[in-house]
């Protein structure tokens, strides 16, 4: 059977909440005070296109988790605070209402908060 090699994913975890370090701090700008308070700052899109993405995370969330249950490098206590910090996204995902108010009241149209005025 052949395998394919992985696809190496640069991405700095240790400031995206899921880690949740001591040292991560969101930027001065956004009106949060921890990594892991959620703030979706995306582009706007116009009704109904978050929707279509929403599938893609539903259908991915117990291997998501599976994978932190299984990984025994992490300590129990860090897994359960991750997936309880992953179930606040699943919340949201499980709510229209949430939804709607979190990807379309959250967005912003041009990403004003990336530049000093």
């Amino acid at each position: 059977m052949p395998t394919k090699a992985p696809i190496p994913v640069p991405y700095d975890f240790d400031y995206s909440g899921t880690i949740n370090t001591p040292y991560a701090t969101p930027n001065e700008s956004l009106p949060i005070k921890t990594v892991r308070k959620r703030m979706f700052k995306g582009y706007c899109r116009p009704a109904g296109i978050y929707e279509k993405t929403l599938p893609v995370f539903l259908d991915k969330k117990d291997t998501i988790y599976r994978l932190y249950r299984d990984f025994r490098l992490i300590d129990r206590t860090t897994t359960e605070a991750t997936l309880k910090y992953y179930d606040s996204f699943y919340e949201i995902l499980d709510e229209p209402q949430k939804v709607i108010k979190t990807f379309y009241f959250g967005c912003e149209l041009n990403h004003r908060y990336l530049h000093r005025e």
